[in-house]
């Protein structure tokens, strides 16, 4: 007798849950999972002092038991912490669009809550403080239904600004932390050559040191600046049609037109509105009348967009924002480097749809530690170096170009700005340059 099988399904939660998978979500390995907690929480923290204009203060503190990292931005409600528990969807408020933000998978928070959990083989926590109340989240795998399974305790605190987010390292993965100290403290450190805005606070086991911001009135392409319509091709476009159509059926308001409109630069007022509007035929029309059986309207989504774009103006790469000679001098002397042989460049590229800004500098040490790099993309430090290639030429025949090799003692910084970055990862650490840079 032939045996039937049964047909079973396993759960996309899982992917946060197992080793492999969670490796697969971060783009890196468990031995570099301290260097993704640090960056994916600077990030988070960056992006929300930026949001409020507050000047982004961040303190970082490191013991045998727990990675915490502090800022004094507004707050995580409660609501938002239940979303993120959500793994069998993303949430992220930008990972439709074309933007130039530090981040936007949409899962990095549910890898930082899966962390501790993966490591300890068992059960791990995340204790969350923010908004007057104190979270503490706990996981496991539920092994029957494999699945992970997290639950929130809730008390309130006298904490009410800023928010706190603390990690618990698992005993059984001591060795990983302690590893990742000197790259940890390095990126630690990149965050803020790249931003001049950032006051850094760094406790590592009681070995403590602060870095002052250079310019607290920094200004770069905020996070809350409405996006470009020039940023987007037909594809990506649809994409945060149907993220928008979507978020509508969930929450049961109905999203038109010309609200969807009304998100892009250039279309604050009406009058804009309503040119765009009689253009394409879309008053009074809802989103989600630009699709049909879960088909979009190729012809009329992609005259809406053709639409956005002959009204509007593209911007300029140069408004994206710019680091700057001065501070990335001083940044590099600070690491050792010579400011009497401090080589500075920016290019500057003018597309319309993919406008980038590039910032080079090159430093002597004074030291036989060898090369250093620092990199980063939209203002966040890579846990990896994310220039793999160059065009068709490698990070290493740039440096030879400039008659550098990797065991001479030069620091060398890295930095694009752009708001169609292509990376070759989940994890964000590697991402192609323009050639002639």
């Amino acid at each position: 007798m032939t045996e039937i099988r049964t047909l079973y399904s396993t759960p996309r939660d899982l992917d946060f849950a197992t080793e492999e998978e969670l490796t697969a979500q971060t783009g890196h390995p468990p031995a570099e999972w301290p260097l993704v907690i640090l960056k994916e929480l600077m990030d988070n923290s960056l992006d929300a002092c930026e949001e409020t204009g507050i000047a982004p203060r961040i303190d970082i503190c490191v013991d045998a038991g727990s990675i915490v990292i502090a800022d004094n931005g507004p707050g995580i409600s409660a609501g938002a912490i239940n979303q993120m528990l959500k793994f069998s969807q993303r949430v992220s408020s930008r990972e439709a669009y074309a933007d130039p933000c530090r981040g936007a998978q949409g899962n990095a928070f549910k890898t930082i809550l899966a962390i501790p959990v993966v490591l300890s083989r068992s059960t791990g926590t995340v204790i969350i403080t923010s908004s007057g109340q104190q979270h503490t989240i706990t996981g496991r795998i539920d092994q029957v239904k494999q699945t992970p399974v997290f639950t929130i305790e809730s008390a309130p605190v006298g904490v009410k600004s800023g928010t706190s987010i603390k990690v618990v390292w698992p005993d059984i993965a001591c060795s990983i932390l302690d590893e990742a100290k000197t790259r940890f403290l390095q990126i630690a450190q990149d965050f803020t050559v790249l931003n001049p805005h950032l006051h850094l606070g760094v406790d590592w086991h009681g070995e403590v040191f602060e870095v002052q911001p250079t310019n607290t009135g920094w200004k770069k392409w905020a996070p809350k600046e409405p996006t470009s319509a020039h940023w987007y091709t037909l594809e990506s476009f649809q994409r945060l049609l149907g993220a928008h159509i979507a978020h509508s059926e969930q929450t049961g308001l109905q999203c038109t037109v010309r609200e969807f409109v009304n998100k892009f630069r250039g279309f604050a007022g009406s009058a804009a509105q309503k040119v765009v509007l009689a253009a394409t035929g879309n008053d009074r029309v809802k989103l989600s009348e630009l699709a049909t059986a879960g088909q979009f309207d190729a012809e009329r989504t992609q005259a809406l967009l053709a639409a956005l774009k002959s009204n509007s103006k593209p911007v300029a790469a140069k408004n994206l924002g710019v680091i700057g000679s001065a501070h990335i001098r001083q940044r590099l002397e600070a690491l050792g480097g010579s400011p009497r042989s401090y080589k500075y460049t920016k290019v500057i590229t003018e597309d319309p749809q993919k406008p980038q800004v590039y910032e080079i500098a090159f430093a002597p040490r004074g030291d036989d530690a060898g090369l250093r790099i620092v990199s980063g993309v939209n203002w966040s430090a890579s846990v990896n170096i994310v220039f793999k290639k160059i065009g068709d030429v490698s990070l290493d025949a740039l440096l030879r170009d400039r008659e550098i090799t990797r065991k001479d003692p030069v620091i060398v910084f890295i930095h694009m700005v752009s708001p169609s970055t292509s990376f070759h990862d989940r994890g964000k650490s590697s991402v192609v340059l323009q050639e002639g840079v």
